[in-house]
């Protein structure tokens, strides 16, 4: 069966980091910008999307910047390794890395960090949780070394896949992390995270709770909101909430969306295999019960124009969005088009599909089916 896909426009428009859900929540200290690990763990992680932590666009351009680094070929070296992870070129990030860290006499903690998520990107998780101990060991500042830990514990996160036990040590480098880093609030959300992750729901959500005052309106109060509300979510495949606009007019969210199965269709006017899945799509769209299924189709990065015009001349009369600025991509760290998530009635992500052939529409089909029995 052979699947067709594009790479997603993200992919081509903008080398720029793309800081939400994909990032790790640490404060740059030259931009002072702050990007989302904590979040990371809950979408990237739990939902298993792509390679472990921030694998395109994240850590690496919050890593402190290498100031006052003795060379100037180091400098260039590091620059050239920020800029191949930002195009997912791994094999050349890790070259540029360890050139760099060569060049400034194997003690360079941006190089070490850096390759550790090279490692976590590419799911070499053992590797990458040696190289932050490595970093760990050059590490100068609280901030280096709860970043030394993170990876760490993401890496160990990830083995918990297969080894469970790997779980507490998991928790123990967080809590490093934190430990690191008092004022980090993103490592003390990790920890409570990695509570509940385990099964210790009583001690998770009262951890959680007292983290409230500080996270007040930070985008970390609502993760904590929905953990403490519902702490299996923590263990579940949930899918990251949202919130969008319709083309209607209407407000639409993961919230009003229970109580239905869902079928996300991230596609694009540009993309051809998008296009051939219409028909599929209007034929899946026509059959459903509204009131147990439905399907709602987010646009990637063509403008409003190409968009209204679009949807208009193809008769794509079920919800649609129009994702300009690709937050909502983004927060499902889609990088190819098209890519569909179903959903269950309470937003657990039952499947994913990437590209598309004729034989998926009965697949989906089967599965919405067999989901709205529920």
């Amino acid at each position: 069966m052979e699947v067709m896909s594009c790479l997603s426009k993200l992919d081509f428009m903008s080398a720029a980091p793309r800081a939400n859900m994909l990032s790790s929540r640490l404060l740059s200290e030259k931009q002072n910008t702050r990007l989302t690990f904590a979040r990371n763990l809950l979408s990237l992680l739990a939902m298993k999307r792509r390679p472990v932590i921030c694998a395109a666009l994240g850590l690496l351009l919050c890593l402190p910047a290498a100031a006052q680094l003795p060379t100037e070929d180091a400098q260039n070296e590091l620059k050239i390794a920020r800029f191949a992870m930002q195009q997912k070129e791994y094999d050349e990030a890790a070259e540029h890395f360890m050139q760099a860290n060569k060049l400034l006499q194997g003690k360079c903690f941006d190089c070490l960090a850096g390759l550790a998520e090279v490692r976590l990107a590419t799911g070499k998780n053992q590797e990458a949780a040696q190289e932050a101990q490595r970093a760990l060991a050059v590490a100068t500042t609280g901030r280096q070394k709860a970043i030394a830990y993170i990876h760490r514990g993401t890496a160990f996160l990830q083995m918990a896949e297969k080894d469970p036990a790997r779980l507490a040590d998991a928790e123990a480098a967080f809590r490093a992390a934190m430990a690191s880093d008092p004022k980090c609030l993103d490592c003390k959300f990790n920890v409570g995270y990695m509570m509940l992750k385990q099964g210790k729901d009583v001690e998770g959500v009262l951890f959680l709770k007292a983290l409230l005052p500080e996270a007040k309106g930070t985008p970390i109060e609502a993760d904590i909101l929905r953990l403490t509300e519902k702490p299996e979510r923590a263990r579940k495949d949930f899918a990251p909430e949202f919130s969008a606009t319709l083309k209607t007019g209407e407000a639409i969210s993961l919230k009003q969306l229970q109580g239905k199965v869902v079928l996300l269709d991230f596609w694009g006017a540009w993309c051809k295999p998008c296009l051939a899945s219409l028909p599929s799509l209007k034929r899946l769209a026509e059959q459903l019960d509204p009131a147990k299924g439905t399907i709602i189709s987010i646009d990637e990065h063509d403008s409003h124009e190409t968009w209204t015009k679009f949807v208009e001349r193809n008769g794509m009369t079920w919800p649609q969005i129009y994702d300009g600025t690709g937050e909502l991509a983004e927060s499902f760290s889609v990088d190819s088009a098209p890519h569909y998530f179903l959903l269950d009635q309470e937003g657990v992500i039952l499947a994913r599909y990437d590209g598309w052939s004729p034989q998926q529409e009965a697949e989906i089909r089967k599965a919405m089916e067999e989901a709205m029995k529920k």
